[in-house]
């Protein structure tokens, strides 16, 4: 039974790796499609499903550790080549582990 209830709380959520890989490819996908030039806190809340607070934890974490930056003037975030090591990395690491 405990393992049947942990298993199905571990499900409800995402892990902390997840959520930034789903943020990092958000962003990156909002800077090659189109002229849109990168993403907004706005668009990672939607695209990722995240509260505002939610958003804003990850996306200043993101920014500290260098694997996004964000232009002033237009208030959008890109990812670094940091943040697409992150991602190879990520994908790599699930690819091996689903199999």
């Amino acid at each position: 039974m405990f393992s049947l209830l942990l298993n199905r709380t571990l499900k409800l959520g995402r892990k902390h790796t997840e959520n930034k890989a789903l943020i990092l490819e958000a962003i990156r996908t909002y800077g090659i499609v189109g002229a849109r030039g990168g993403a907004t806190t706005l668009n990672v809340m939607y695209e990722v499903y995240l509260s505002h607070d939610q958003a804003r934890y990850y996306l200043i974490e993101l920014l500290n550790s260098r694997m996004i930056e964000r232009d002033v003037g237009t208030k959008k975030y890109m990812v670094t080549e940091k943040g697409i090591q992150y991602l190879r990395a990520y994908y790599d690491l699930d690819s091996i582990v689903k199999n």
